[in-house]
């Protein structure tokens, strides 16, 4: 299946296929001029990809996003211990 993803240039959107359609990516080229936008979309609860080239190299997320990602981790950790 394949949904619009918008991937952010500067002030520019180009729309692009993903299989998630909630995800949205910057290249890490272009994120001096969209830091602004990637946090207010984090401050929202939205997260966004940063890619270089092709490659995945950083996700940008809500600080209650991480706090649950730090706990899901933790607590897989303990469960591998038991």
């Amino acid at each position: 299946m394949q949904y619009d993803l918008q991937v952010l240039y500067n002030t520019a959107s180009i729309s692009r296929m993903s299989d998630d359609p909630d995800e949205t990516q910057v290249l890490a080229s272009q994120l001096r001029d969209t830091l602004s936008k990637v946090l207010r979309r984090a401050e929202r609860g939205e997260a966004t990809v940063i890619k270089r080239y092709k490659d995945t190299v950083a996700v940008v997320i809500s600080p209650e996003d991480y706090e649950d990602l730090k706990r899901l981790r933790a607590a897989e950790a303990e469960e591998e211990r038991t």
